[in-house]
């Protein structure tokens, strides 16, 4: 059995309404299950918005998330290096400065 769309070349994507119909079906679906009505634009646009946030708020937890594990990092660093010192001042017998 042939398909009623057997097209080559660049007609192929323009003139198949059952893969246009196929296709539109999809979306409609996918879009269903999110919750959207594709045929309301402002859910559309709402959805659309909350997806930028989503992204806007994973990029800034992420950087928050770096930025804290930079803080946490310097944190120990320092208490290290603090006890380090307190450690060669007390065995070298040399006054407390701190």
């Amino acid at each position: 059995m042939q398909s009623p769309c057997e097209y080559k070349g660049e007609e192929r994507r323009r003139n198949c309404e059952f893969a246009d119909a196929s296709a539109e079906a999809a979306v409609r679906k996918v879009f269903n299950i999110l919750g959207v009505d594709v045929e309301n634009p402002q859910q559309v646009e709402r959805f659309r918005i909350s997806l930028r946030f989503s992204d806007k708020f994973s990029k800034f937890v992420d950087k928050g998330f770096f930025a804290s594990a930079t803080i946490l990092a310097t944190f120990i660093a320092l208490i290290l290096g603090y006890g380090f010192i307190a450690i060669i001042a007390e065995k070298l017998k040399l006054p407390r400065w701190w």
